[in-house]
């Protein structure tokens, strides 16, 4: 087993995403990327060449130093390398107890090790992310199969969109998340901040409240607080 992660930037901020939004978090922005989306805001985590080759105990001691309650994983695609943060979360409960979460793009089933002590927040990926319908239908056909299965319901999907033809493609995956009351994962749908004008907005709301009732809207804390493409916020 590996000693390691290729680690970005490890940083103290606000989570400006999902239901932990708003609480303070040690961000370990891991590095590589499986995917290549056209929108990523964070294209200097993409390569594996971007990071430092961090020992997991040292991985530790920079999250403990800040004493947060609230760590996330995110990348890049974290769990590329999901070995290694699982050996950062057990080291990290033989110390206290924090909310713990992954931010993932979906492609990547979570070894079962993680049930019930790490949050899933997959980042469901719509057609403008991939070059062509063929790839989106590839990478939804995955999802379906090794993703949905094993939401639990303190998981989250989220649907970053740029527009409201987006809002109307979400329907199709979010039928399909819904499962019995009380085992559904949380959905988010999240629009981006730059994109939308206020009369938009308005219509994305009437659209969620008539097609995807059970899905939350929420916005990027961060990115309303600090420049959008501002690092280590």
């Amino acid at each position: 087993m590996k000693d390691y992660l290729y680690v970005n930037e490890i940083f103290y901020s606000i989570q400006g995403e999902s239901s932990y939004q708003g609480f303070p978090t040690v961000f370990v922005r891991l590095s590589g990327c499986n995917l290549r989306c056209p929108y990523c805001d964070t294209k200097y985590a993409i390569s594996r060449s971007t990071g430092k080759r961090r020992l997991i105990k040292n991985v530790v001691e920079d999250i403990m130093q800040y004493n947060a309650h609230y760590i996330c994983f995110t990348g890049g695609e974290p769990l590329m390398q999901q070995e290694g943060i699982l050996q950062v979360v057990n080291s990290l409960f033989c110390y206290y107890d924090p909310k713990i979460s992954i931010e993932t793009n979906g492609t990547i089933a979570p070894i079962p090790a993680f049930d019930n002590i790490v949050k899933m927040v997959y980042d469901f990926k719509l057609p403008c992310a991939f070059v062509n319908l063929r790839k989106y239908q590839k990478y939804k056909a995955a999802f379906k199969e090794l993703i949905i299965p094993r939401t639990l319901p303190d998981d989250e999907v989220k649907y970053v969109i740029e527009n409201l033809v987006e809002a109307d493609q979400i329907y199709e995956i979010y039928d399909l998340i819904l499962k019995e009351p009380g085992d559904s994962p949380i959905q988010v749908v999240s629009p981006v901040w730059t994109k939308w004008k206020k009369n938009d907005l308005k219509m994305l709301v009437e659209v969620l409240k008539v097609r995807i009732p059970m899905a939350k809207l929420q916005f990027q804390m961060h990115k309303q607080i600090w420049p959008v493409n501002k690092r280590g916020v």
